[in-house]
């Protein structure tokens, strides 16, 4: 994850041959990792290819890992049936594979249930996974729940409490939720 930083770093720079080579090194390195059985590298690697939007590569290493048993590959597979990235859309194996990963202890999948459940419009059981996110010590994903929560409110009209949970998180660093409080300020919509 060091390199992942050092990378953005790069690339807000401007310095796209440094980034674009440590970027190179990093998946020859986790790549080498993988192929002998490493899978934290698969994971690793699942992250980084959906990161830069080659989602076939995504759907590739996660799905390996997923199948022996890694929770974090189970949780980017299951996100990744549930946007449609790499693969077909489908909601039934995006509930599946995000279960799994809960099940294993993935808490980030919690907060995969949420949104899953909110695509699916399940408010109410949204709200549920999400409130269960809201429970961790991770302050990232109780940030991510809390953009979660945003939207699901502004998914039923209520964009008064969209901002307010959308406040919350972007002042825990939540990227997608200053993006919403910004274009919230701009139109006018719950403030």
């Amino acid at each position: 994850w060091a390199q992942q930083n050092l990378i953005e770093v790069y690339q807000r720079k401007g310095d796209t041959d440094k980034a674009n080579k440590l970027r190179q090194n990093t998946i020859e390195t986790l790549t080498r990792k993988a192929n002998n059985g490493n899978t934290d590298a698969m994971d690793e690697l699942g992250w980084l290819y959906n990161d830069n939007r080659n989602n076939e590569q995504a759907f590739y290493w996660f799905s390996k890992c997923a199948e022996l048993g890694h929770s974090g590959c189970m949780n980017g597979l299951g996100r990744l049936y549930m946007w449609g990235e790499g693969v077909p859309a489908n909601l039934g194996l995006a509930e599946y594979w995000l279960t799994k990963a809960v099940d294993a202890g993935n808490e980030w999948a919690v907060n995969s249930l949420g949104e899953l459940y909110v695509e699916g419009g399940s408010y109410p059981t949204a709200l549920k996974w999400f409130n269960r996110a809201l429970e961790s010590s991770n302050t990232q994903l109780r940030a991510s729940a809390m953009a979660g929560i945003g939207y699901l409110y502004k998914k039923e009209g209520d964009t008064r409490k969209s901002v307010i949970w959308w406040q919350q998180a972007a002042e825990l660093g939540n990227d997608w939720a200053q993006s919403e409080l910004g274009f919230a300020y701009l139109n006018g919509n719950g403030i």
